[in-house]
C-alpha cells in the first residue's frame, strides 16, 4: 500500500517557478509588510489559558494546558499573518494604482475612480460642478529619443509637478501616458475651468526650459448619466479636433 502512494520525484531547479529558463539569481526580498508577521515565544499564562474554558487553572492537567497555549499560540501567529498579508495587499493595490514614477492615478485607475466620482455626484444637475480635461505635450518622446530616458522623465515630472500645484486638493489627477495628462476639476463654471487650465500651462512653460513643447487640450463637462470612459472619449475627441496645437510659448497666464 505505502508503495502505491509513492510520488515520482521532481528535480527542482532555482527559480523555475518565476522565469521558465530559470534564474540564477538570489532571491531578495524586502516586503515590510511582513516584518512583524513571524511567530512569537510567548506562552499565555495557566489561569489565561483556564479562562477560555471557563474552569480555574488547577482543574487542568499540564498536558491540557500545553495543548491550549499552542492552539492560542498558533491563533495569534495566523492573525499576525493575515494582518501582514493585508497591509501588504493594500501596499500593492495602491502602487498598482500609480503610474511609475509619478504619485499620480494610471489610466485605469482614474477611469475606475472617475466613474465611482461620477456615481457618487449622480444626483447634481448642470454642468458647472465638474470638468474633464485632457491635456496633451506633444515633444516628450522627441526630447527622450534625442536626449535619453532620463531627460524625457525629468520633462514629465516637470510637467506633473506644475499640474500638481495648480490643481485643488482632492482633484483626481492622472498620466494616461503618450505625453497625456488628465485633470478633473470640481465645483467649476467652463469660464474659470478654462482661466485654471491657462494658469496650468504658464506654469508647465515656467517648469520646463529649452525645450519645445506643443499642448493640445480638450474639456468634457460631468454630467448624470455619463460614464468616466465616455468622458475622456469627448474631451479628447475635442482635442484631436483642434485647428492647432496650443504652444507653450503662447500660453498667456
Amino acid at each position: 500500500m505505502a508503495d502505491d502512494l509513492k510520488a515520482e520525484r521532481i528535480p527542482a531547479f532555482p527559480g523555475a517557478s518565476e522565469f521558465p529558463g530559470g534564474t540564477s539569481l538570489p532571491r531578495r526580498r524586502a516586503y515590510r509588510a511582513y516584518a512583524n508577521s513571524a511567530a512569537h515565544d510567548h506562552a499565555s499564562a495557566d489561569v489565561d489559558v483556564a479562562s477560555i474554558l471557563g474552569v480555574p487553572a488547577e482543574s487542568l492537567s499540564q498536558e491540557s494546558l500545553r495543548i491550549l497555549q499552542r492552539i492560542l499560540g498558533d491563533a495569534e501567529d495566523l492573525r499576525r499573518q493575515l494582518d501582514a498579508a493585508e497591509r501588504h495587499r493594500r501596499h500593492l493595490e495602491d502602487q498598482a494604482d500609480l503610474y511609475p514614477g509619478l504619485q499620480c492615478l494610471n489610466g485605469h485607475a482614474f477611469v475606475r475612480e472617475l466613474d465611482a466620482f461620477m456615481v457618487e455626484d449622480s444626483e447634481r444637475h448642470g454642468e458647472d460642478w465638474g470638468w474633464l480635461w485632457v491635456i496633451h505635450a506633444d515633444g516628450i518622446d522627441h526630447a527622450a529619443g534625442r536626449n535619453g530616458l532620463a531627460f524625457g522623465g525629468k520633462i514629465l515630472r516637470d510637467i506633473f509637478e506644475a499640474l500638481r500645484r495648480t490643481a485643488q486638493t482632492g482633484e483626481p489627477l492622472a498620466y494616461l501616458g503618450f505625453g497625456t495628462f488628465g485633470w478633473v476639476m470640481i465645483g467649476q463654471d467652463a469660464a474659470g475651468a478654462q482661466s485654471r487650465l491657462n494658469g496650468f500651462l504658464a506654469a508647465a512653460k515656467m517648469s520646463v526650459t529649452g525645450v519645445p513643447l506643443d499642448f493640445t487640450t480638450g474639456m468634457a463637462p460631468l454630467i448624470a448619466g455619463k460614464t468616466a470612459t465616455q468622458a475622456v472619449e469627448e474631451a479628447e475627441i475635442r482635442r484631436m479636433q483642434l485647428t492647432g496645437p496650443v504652444s507653450s510659448d503662447s500660453v498667456q497666464p
